[in-house]
């Protein structure tokens, strides 16, 4: 079985959220590159733009204007889907027990993800990427 995570990071994060996978046994490094560390698929996206409400006219007609998707302060988020057969939050809970990055990480998920009404991560309303 198969598990979709949806990742929103600011670019300072994402240092963090990379290192974060790694000790959680979902992602592995190797000369930069980011790969799953489990059957799936990491796919990074980077920024990705919504529509603004306003419309730009060119000379090849009306087109929507776009802008990064960003925090309250302007910064653009950065985004990634990770497939995995693990189950973060389960593997996260259990190694928040002793290991303190862990269980700091925990506290904050909304640093890493968008979260429901609950607190928990959830999929974006229209996912830049999906899998079928």
């Amino acid at each position: 079985m198969y598990h979709d995570y949806h990742i929103r990071a600011l670019p300072a994060d994402w240092p963090k959220l990379i290192a974060l996978g790694v000790k959680l046994g979902a992602l592995t490094v190797s000369e930069d590159v980011v790969s799953t560390a489990t059957p799936g698929c990491w796919d990074f996206i980077g920024v990705l733009h919504k529509p603004t409400g306003n419309v730009i006219t060119t000379p090849e007609g009306e087109t929507p204007e776009m802008a990064p998707v960003t925090d309250d302060k302007g910064v653009a988020y950065w985004h990634a889907n990770l497939r995995t057969t693990m189950h973060l939050g389960a593997v996260a809970r259990e190694m928040a027990q002793t290991d303190r990055d862990i269980a700091k990480a925990m506290q904050s998920l909304g640093r890493f993800f968008l979260l429901d009404e609950g607190g928990n991560p959830r999929a974006p309303k229209q996912p830049a990427r999906g899998y079928a």
